[in-house]
């Protein structure tokens, strides 16, 4: 994210060095732009010594912690947003601050974080070392990091636990997470070991700060109910960026929780550079990097969609507000995920706000810009009409032309000369350009070599060349009277500049000449003959087949082609009169077209976040709906109503398009893109924790696939379910990673890169390890059931399990410059060194 940050110079200093003064402190940010100015510095440790905690409600300006710690800060009331900083804002920075401390408020809080609830702007080289705890969007610094928000350097130690997306930096990100560390235990208790703080006195928890991660710790824990969803190391659902983290965290309790990654439980983003040290263990979809591996769904905004989505989220937001209204007391954990709800409904309306203004900007600018040029255009077809030049006859065209703009396929088909040419013509058309593109090609190879050789003798006669040309630049100088030496190392910066450039200009024409004659040598003829000659030829063709091509395009109705022969046959002689009317269109400067800003697309991955975050909530509020009355059960069918809406709103919108036609399947870019793509992808991570799941298990990725139920046992997903009525462009991109650990599942689906791999690519991808199934089938070196892409992978372990066992894959469907050299010790049916077995019309390669 690129954020205006503050200067700190124009900054009002606040210095704070005691409880009272934080206090105060607190106080004061209760106004939301109390702290826009301020450069708030901590000059000592603060230990709260069980004092009552007071977070800062909301930051906006710069808190500097030089590295002095604040001990003993415990929150234990019921409250969201809750962390040493509740909120900060876009322009906000908290860097250099530890924290020792308990974040646990009371019933089912969500955005908690041992530094900051809710961050918008950014968290740098802070430690937090203690317990976090909360029901969704829990995290060792953040609870949720916006789109805008960036943690860098931080890292964390102690236990982190809560329902839905939970992670030892932050809960949830859309912006930026780099060079983060963790060493906690997160999620690593069940339900039936809980223990509340009801429980527990804080002095004890205190107390046992510093035994954390020990064998002991685990007894009294503060831990996590029974089916969490979207744990990671790191992050625990990811729609931004994470790179250059590591984590060192146990992660998830063996046969619970859906969605544990060692580096991010769930993520459509970027992950990049990351190692995971930590073990891992889980229910379903558990990865060494990743849990799930979701793919980026591409949106083609237009003005109608966004106004449309706009409306139907206020809708949406409006139906949710009165759910809350007609919820009573003994609704309250409805109530609480209802407020969740409309949290991203309104952040997401703020997101359309934005997007719909700039994209009528976009457009206005993009007609003003495209005006000019017609403009320009016109104006140069009316002087030449009135000069009496030779293109008096396309006078008229000039009104028409943007009428044929929308022609131009059809024009340029016209206009193809291998329409027109016999098959004589064709082989000398194409003997001509090739023999071209082979001239320049060789040329150039020679004209590199005297540039840029390092060999001996060529090097040293250029050095040569370069060192005379420049001497005798500076003599000439001299003599002329315009310097007053001769001697370069006399001379000022900018005549040593002006020496060189000549000098290197000479040297250009040296190799250019030794290029020539090299050229010759090995082919009988000048470079220059043989451009000329062939393209002589091409213009030969072209022209013998003029009067065709302008025929056809009057047949088409082409009113701007409808005098090509005329024009053809007159350029030449035009050409002086057009210098006049080139220069004066000229001088008009360049005309500039709007480019959407980077702002553009973070505000669009917003939108989509905030988008998964209603749908995701949604989805957990089904399970929590048990003993609501009929007035606010009819109120949610409402609401899901509503969002059934938005959700075909962003269907059109995955296309650019309304209504359209919902009968086919996505497609899927992947492949096209893998190489250089950013979105939705996993890239340069390696794994060296054990990784321990029931199903869908994998050394870097659990699972590469879309989710369309609310079922966390079920298996609706992308490919494989060709009733779910949606037509979309996808890509997910596993690159460059590699596994070293063992991976283990109870059940199916195990890989040494990818557990179950339904959409995307895996790229360059490797396995050196163990991995097994202890009665499930699909097993495989890099992914255990593939109906998507594999290439250029490489496995070399030891696969174990029941039926189809393959060292690429247990089961694939286009496996492409894969080695494999597994060892397989176990397998009752379908084993095979590269796939167990591959269905009809499978690509192995």
């Amino acid at each position: 994210p690129s954020i205006a940050r503050p200067d700190i110079t124009e900054m009002t200093e606040v210095r704070i060095c005691n409880y009272e003064e934080w206090c105060d402190f607190a106080r004061k940010c209760t106004l939301d732009t109390w702290s826009a100015d301020k450069y708030v510095v901590l000059t000592d440790n603060i230990d709260f010594n069980m004092k009552e905690f007071v977070p800062i409600p909301l930051f906006c300006g710069v808190f500097d912690g030089q590295g002095h710690t604040i001990n003993r800060a415990a929150y234990t009331e019921e409250q969201n947003y809750i962390g040493i900083f509740s909120k900060t804002s876009p322009a906000a920075v908290i860097r250099n601050l530890n924290v020792i401390g308990i974040m646990k408020p009371a019933g089912k809080p969500f955005d908690i974080g041992g530094i900051v609830g809710d961050n918008a702007g950014m968290i740098a080289q802070c430690k937090y070392d203690g317990y976090v705890e909360g029901y969704d969007y829990i995290g060792g610094i953040v609870g949720y990091n916006e789109a805008t928000g960036i943690i860098s350097a931080c890292s964390v130690t102690g236990k982190i636990t809560g329902l839905h997306h939970v992670g030892g930096i932050c809960g949830t990100n859309a912006g930026l997470v780099t060079g983060c560390s963790t060493k906690a235990d997160i999620n690593t208790v069940t339900k039936e070991m809980q223990t509340g703080l009801s429980d527990i006195k804080v002095e004890e928890l205190f107390t046992s700060l510093l035994n954390m991660g020990r064998e002991d710790g685990n007894k009294k824990s503060i831990s996590a109910t029974s089916n969490p969803v979207d744990i990671g190391g790191i992050v625990g659902s990811n729609t931004g960026e994470i790179s250059s983290c590591a984590n060192d965290s146990t992660v998830g309790y063996e046969h619970v929780g859906y969605n544990v990654g060692g580096i991010v439980g769930r993520s459509s983003g970027y992950v990049h550079d990351c190692i995971n040290n930590g073990s891992l263990n889980g229910r379903k979809d558990i990865g060494g990097i990743i849990g799930q591996a979701e793919p980026y769904i591409r949106l083609d905004l237009t003005k109608d969609i966004i106004a449309q989505l706009s409306e139907n989220i206020n809708g949406l937001h409006d139906a949710v507000e009165k759910t809350i209204s007609d919820t009573d007391n003994s609704s309250g954990v409805v109530s609480a995920r209802l407020n969740v709800i409309k949290n991203f409904a309104d952040m997401a309306l703020s997101d359309t706000g934005y997007l719909a203004n700039s994209t009528e900007d976009f457009v206005n600018g993009a007609m003003n810009s495209t005006n000019q040029i017609m403009g320009r255009i016109e104006y140069v077809l009316d002087e030449t009409s009135k000069n009496g030049g030779p293109m008096d006859d396309l006078t008229d065209a000039g009104g028409d032309l943007k009428k044929a703009a929308g022609n131009v396929e059809e024009l340029a088909e016209d206009l193809d000369i291998y329409n027109y040419m016999d098959d004589g013509e064709k082989t000398r058309y194409d003997d001509a350009k090739k023999a071209i593109e082979d001239a320049t090609g060789e040329y150039e190879k020679y004209y590199d070599k005297y540039m840029n050789s390092e060999e001996a003798a060529i090097k040293n006669e250029r050095e040569s060349t370069r060192a005379t040309k420049r001497q005798e630049y500076i003599n000439k100088k001299k003599t002329d009277g315009e310097w007053s030496t001769d001697n370069y190392d006399d001379l000022t910066d900018s005549q040593k500049a002006e020496a060189d450039a000549a000098a290197e200009a000479e040297v250009a024409k040296w190799a250019e000449g030794k290029a020539r004659a090299e050229y010759q040598t090995n082919n009988g003829k000048d470079y220059a003959t043989v451009l000329s000659d062939n393209a002589q030829t091409i213009a030969d063709i072209v022209m013998a087949h003029s009067d065709e091509m302008a025929e056809d395009a009057k047949g088409d109705g082409k009113e701007t082609a409808k005098n090509i022969k005329s024009m053809a046959g007159n350029l030449k002689d035009a050409g002086s009169q057009m210098k006049s009317i080139v220069r004066d269109v000229a001088g008009r400067g360049a005309v500039q077209f709007p480019q959407l800003s980077d702002e553009y697309r973070l505000r669009t991955n917003s939108l989509v976040s905030n988008i998964q975050g209603m749908s995701d909530n949604l989805g957990f509020l089904n399970n929590e709906m048990k003993g609501s009355t009929d007035t606010v059960c009819n109120d949610l069918e409402d609401v899901n109503d509503k969002f059934s809406t938005i959700m075909l709103l962003f269907t059109d919108a995955m296309d650019g398009v309304l209504d359209m036609d919902y009968s086919t399947v996505y497609e899927d870019e992947s492949n096209d893109v893998c190489e250089t793509s950013i979105d939705a992808t996993v890239a340069d991570c390696s794994n060296f924790g054990s990784v321990r799941g029931d199903i869908n298990t994998g050394g870097i990725a659990g699972t590469m696939a879309e989710e369309y139920d609310f079922d966390l046992e079920g298996d609706v997903t992308g490919v494989k379910d060709s009733s779910v009525n949606s037509t979309y462009r996808t890509k997910c991109v596993l690159r460059n990673n590699r596994n070293m650990a063992e991976i283990r599942g109870k059940k199916s689906y195990v890989g040494g890169v990818c557990g179950l791999h339904e959409i995307g690519t895996i790229l360059r991808c490797s396995d050196f390890s163990k991995v097994s199934s202890e009665s499930g089938d699909y097993v495989g070196g890099i992914a255990g059931r593939s109906y998507a892409t594999i290439r250029q992978s490489y496995e070399k372990g030891i696969l174990s399990g029941q039926s189809y066992i393959g060292g690429i894959c247990g089961n694939g469907a286009d496996i492409t410059d894969c080695v494999a050299m597994p060892n397989i010790t176990e397998g009752t049916n379908f084993t095979g060194a590269v796939a167990g077995y591959v269905d009809d019309g499978a690509r192995i390669k």
